[in-house]
């Protein structure tokens, strides 16, 4: 055997979201991962115990192939958008590269042009627009710098929440969302394929993953560091380290990018309801309960699909906890079981009042499960740990039998790129 020195950096990477479970998707987008890291973690194939009886002790039947058993993951930096695709009355809606795992992740995308404030009758909670066609219940949006969720749709006037520190004037820019929210049904897969070049940039290994499924997980690191996303979990096949076959690897071997824009520092700023209290997390923590649950099938790996079956039987879905700085007010202000709107932004402009792209992270209903918890925060300050989950919310959706509207409106965590 000849082996040889692999270099994980020099990847080359696509995915696209399959129509049906374990079939290639066709075209695959380009997209960078953190590191250039390998899709596969493990892929092999049981060997299966034959239960023959034998007349002599020791008679052991020789094992048999079974079923192949695949694991995958992929990590993407927090990313901001290109100025082209700022959705403030024109830019693309078309899915960017990221785009594609978040949607998986959180089950639910929506993408529909901003517009701006007129009719100059707009006050801190109902903002008339100059059209609210595209604008949705339970839609994250951005007022002039402020991030909101429409609560409410009027014709052409929109309720949102938390209140405004003022009415917006005319002309004021309405920046439309990349907006991903929880799905109450999450079972689309994905296709993933990658080229391994060596340190001499010749010798190549490719490899596919076909029904991917898997579960995110939200990565805030130090200060000015990036976020990142993780997604992990099974697949229905796996093919290759060798050349890949119907179709063939597509995506060439030049150096390229992804579609999407500069990397999102973590500079976190945190609002809860709104204006009435920002605070500077030292650290924060979201856990988001997803099961990846396989569907039986006649595949070699027995598996024709997958169900994310989290967060039922009253089980909480989203959880988060975040470290702040010393305020006495927190544990009374957290008494009576009280109902926060909170959202997380990743500003790399921090608070300047004019953002280029940011990314936010919107729970419209967050209680506490403990009372704040005094903490050293580091360097020896003190502070608090808060500790909640994020309830669904109850805003009344469009349409009660329409998938899409529901979740959107009754969502208990929305994140959004703006």
């Amino acid at each position: 055997m000849a082996q040889k020195d692999i270099i994980l950096r020099q990847t080359i990477t696509g995915v696209a979201a399959e129509s049906t479970p374990g079939t290639h998707a066709g075209s695959l987008t380009r997209i960078a991962l953190v590191s250039g890291s390998s899709i596969v973690t493990n892929a092999g194939r049981e060997s299966v115990d034959v239960p023959s009886e034998s007349p002599i002790r020791f008679g052991v039947q020789s094992h048999v192939l079974g079923r192949t058993m695949v694991e995958w993951q992929a990590t993407i930096p927090l990313r901001g958008l290109v100025s082209g695709d700022r959705l403030s009355g024109s830019g693309a809606t078309t899915l960017r590269s990221h785009e594609i795992l978040y949607k998986h992740a959180f089950g639910r995308r929506y993408v529909a042009q901003g517009n701006a404030v007129a009719g100059n009758a707009s006050t801190t909670t109902a903002v008339d627009l100059s059209s609210a066609t595209g604008r949705k219940v339970g839609e994250v949006v951005m007022i002039g710098q402020y991030v909101r969720t429409i609560t409410a749709i009027s014709t052409n006037t929109i309720t949102v929440t938390p209140a405004l520190p003022s009415g917006p004037a005319d002309a004021v820019v309405v920046r439309g969302a990349r907006g991903f929210y929880l799905a109450n049904q999450r079972s689309a897969t994905l296709t993933l394929e990658q080229k391994i070049v060596d340190v001499a940039g010749s010798a190549e290994e490719e490899r596919r993953v076909l029904g991917a499924f898997g579960a995110m997980t939200w990565t805030f690191p130090q200060n000015s560091a990036i976020p990142t996303m993780a997604l992990k979990g099974q697949a229905i096949s796996h093919a290759g380290p060798a050349a890949l076959t119907s179709p063939s690897w597509s995506l060439g071997v030049s150096p390229a990018d992804d579609d999407m824009g500069d990397p999102l520092p973590c500079y976190l700023s945190c609002e809860i309801d709104g204006t009435a209290t920002v605070i500077e997390p030292a650290s924060v923590k979201i856990g988001i309960a997803q099961n990846t649950t396989p569907i039986g099938g006649s595949t070699s790996s027995g598996i024709s699909g997958f169900l994310d079956t989290s967060g039922r039987e009253n089980g909480g879905a989203v959880t988060l906890e975040f470290n702040v700085r010393q305020d006495g007010s927190y544990p009374t202000a957290f008494d009576a079981k009280t109902v926060y709107h909170v959202a997380m932004l990743v500003d790399p402009s921090y608070g300047s009042g004019t953002p280029s792209t940011l990314a936010a992270f919107v729970f419209p209903r967050f209680q506490l499960t403990a009372r704040p918890i005094p903490v050293d925060v580091g360097g020896g300050r003190g502070g608090y740990t808060l500790k909640g989950v994020a309830l669904p919310d109850t805003l009344t959706p469009a349409s009660l039998t329409t998938a899409e509207d529901r979740d959107m409106a009754w969502a208990p965590m929305r994140f959004a790129i703006l």
